[in-house]
């Protein structure tokens, strides 16, 4: 209840799916693409005494009095979307109108609702039942890694556009006045399928072994081009990479963790995968093939499946950074994670590779960090100026933008992690654990 204050709404997922009390909306915005018809065509409904107090010093275009008093013909109208929005209204009409319309969208959601309440261990609802969307049924699945074997399994049964938003994750099925009933139970049989199936990975998806996000380098030839990129997570099992690769292929990788552990070289099938979505990524899944026991032994110390330890060995880390602001942030970071980790770091914050370097030689360090804002020259010159006073394998955890991340994924530095900013600090953090746990110099 807003009182005199009148409401402005998007209602373009809900347009024509229910009801509405208009008294306190005083401005509505709907486009035309989920309910109405297709894109091209927005409504605005604006109550006039609302209309009235509109401000006049905006673009023409963005004045909806002067849309008001033209017609909406302002300027040239997309008349094709005009006519099938007409097209719908008139369907809809002739179908009973709204009414009719409510009642079937509430029985679409409720039996879609339903079917995820018969699994609690499996399904979680994102919202509460007086908050629940009849468009946007959204929810996410509790088992790790069931997110995507269940979107696998819906593209194989025909299904797409199932991808939660990039902002929340999980799955989020559309469900709009004009999708039929039948669709529901399809995908209401494969809620219940997978829900019920003894192991999904029975089913062909990628192995259940628990995961680390540690960000290994990997290397592979791919149709005689050479590619470089970090895994995403690693298991005794498989990986995740950031690429489309083709679903059953077989790839040789070749496996690096920052100069420590001899490179493994291992074969992979790609169990998954998913092409570039709204958040702007590619996913494939890949499991291991025939691992020999050298490759298990090395996954093994690589993933400490032994319970760690208290840490109290200090650990020395560099840290070059130009910006005041981040160079406390990420010391924040760091001290915040080795408290959580009962392990001893010591920071040392340079703004520059001369006084960074200069702290090396008379101090030593585990680990250098260095952000390549505000350095002089190009990411590869930066990288070999920091190569020429250290030992060739020397850890060393590159932040910089896309483009310069990209340059650096074409070094074969084995003791390089190139990482692209914003940063991901618990990855980081995770792939910084395993450093200080591996045969460290």
């Amino acid at each position: 209840d807003t009182g005199d204050v009148p409401l402005v709404v998007d209602m373009t997922s809900d347009i024509m799916s229910r009801r509405v009390d208009w008294k306190p909306i005083g401005l509505a915005y709907c486009g035309a693409q989920k309910n109405l018809g297709p894109a091209g065509v927005v409504v605005v409904v604006v109550r006039r005494d609302f209309l009235e107090t509109a401000q006049t010093h905006l673009p023409r275009a963005m004045q909806y009095a002067l849309h008001a008093r033209q017609s909406s013909l302002l300027y040239t109208p997309s008349s094709f979307s005009v006519l099938a929005m007409q097209l719908v209204l008139e369907h809809a009409h002739e179908l009973g109108g709204v009414d009719v319309l409510q009642a079937a969208n509430e029985k679409k959601a409720g039996i879609l609702y339903a079917a995820l309440e018969r699994h609690p261990d499996v399904y979680e609802p994102y919202c509460l039942d007086d908050s629940r969307s009849m468009m946007n049924v959204c929810f996410g699945l509790k088992r790790e890694g069931d997110t995507r074997r269940f979107l696998s399994e819906a593209s194989k049964r025909d299904m797409h556009g199932l991808k939660g938003h990039r902002n929340r994750g999980g799955i989020r099925a559309s469900i709009y006045n004009w999708l039929p009933p039948e669709h529901i139970e399809e995908l209401i049989g494969l809620i219940d399928s997978f829900a019920t199936a003894d192991s999904p990975a029975s089913k062909g998806s990628r192995p259940t072994t628990s995961r680390r996000q540690l960000l290994l380098k990997t290397e592979y030839r791919r149709f005689g081009q050479y590619h470089a990129e970090y895994v995403k997570n690693i298991s005794h099992g498989g990986l995740l990479l950031s690429t489309d690769l083709t679903v059953g292929e077989k790839i040789s990788l070749r496996l690096s963790f920052l100069g420590f552990l001899d490179p493994l070289t291992v074969e992979a099938t790609v169990r998954w995968s998913e092409p570039e979505s709204d958040d702007g990524s590619a996913q494939s899944g890949l499991e291991f093939i025939n691992l020999e026991q050298k490759a298990k032994d090395w996954l093994d110390t690589l993933l400490g499946s032994a319970p760690k330890a208290p840490d109290y060995r200090p650990h020395r880390v560099l840290l070059v950074e130009c910006n005041p602001f981040l160079r406390e942030v990420y010391s924040q970071e760091l001290v915040n994670w080795a408290e959580v980790e009962r392990s001893h770091v010591e920071l040392v914050p340079a703004r520059d590779i001369e006084q960074m370097l200069k702290d090396f030689d008379q101090n030593g360090a585990e680990l250098i960090i260095l952000d390549l804002d505000g350095q002089e020259g190009t990411a590869i010159e930066v990288l070999a100026k920091m190569r020429a006073a250290l030992d060739p394998n020397f850890p060393i955890i590159v932040l910089g933008g896309p483009a310069e991340i990209e340059t650096l994924g074409e070094v074969q530095d084995s003791g390089l992690l190139a990482l692209s900013k914003p940063l991901n600090f618990g990855q980081l953090m995770e792939t910084v654990s395993r450093l200080f746990s591996v045969n460290m110099p």
